[in-house]
């Protein structure tokens, strides 16, 4: 399969890879074609960092794949300009929303003798672990 890697100074490459190829395999074409040493990368595959031994890239897509690689020194990762998915920020965000909406009902509810509040901190966990993600 056609892969395209971009860099963060908008630099791209093509690079024709098999599904079985490893992540390590693959960073060490990257850094040969875009000169980024495989220790500063950081590649993203549908919003998702590749961190096991195999990418997991889909065989019987046949489209065009592409996968950025940042880089760039920011708290000990490696970013670029556009160091975070929208899509993952947003899960993030709703996700955080509810474990706090949660804990507010919680302690609302301890405050004011109901006795449901054991029920909106679960309630509240259990919506922040799935609510971003539903």
């Amino acid at each position: 399969m056609l892969l395209t890697v971009k860099a963060l100074q908008g630099r791209e490459c093509s690079l024709q890879v098999s599904p079985e190829e490893s992540v390590g395999a693959l960073k060490a074409l990257v850094a040969e074609r875009l000169q980024v040493p495989v220790e500063q990368q950081r590649l993203l595959f549908h919003g998702k960092g590749c961190r096991r031994t195999k990418p997991q890239i889909p065989a019987n897509s046949g489209k065009f794949q592409q996968i950025p690689v940042v880089w760039g020194i920011f708290r000990g990762y490696f970013w670029g300009s556009f160091g975070f998915n929208l899509e993952l920020f947003w899960g993030d965000f709703w996700g955080w929303f509810w474990v706090i909406l949660g804990f507010i009902w919680g302690y609302f509810c301890v405050i004011f003798g109901l006795f449901l509040g054991n029920f909106g901190l679960v309630l509240g966990l259990f919506l922040g672990y799935f609510g971003g993600r539903l």
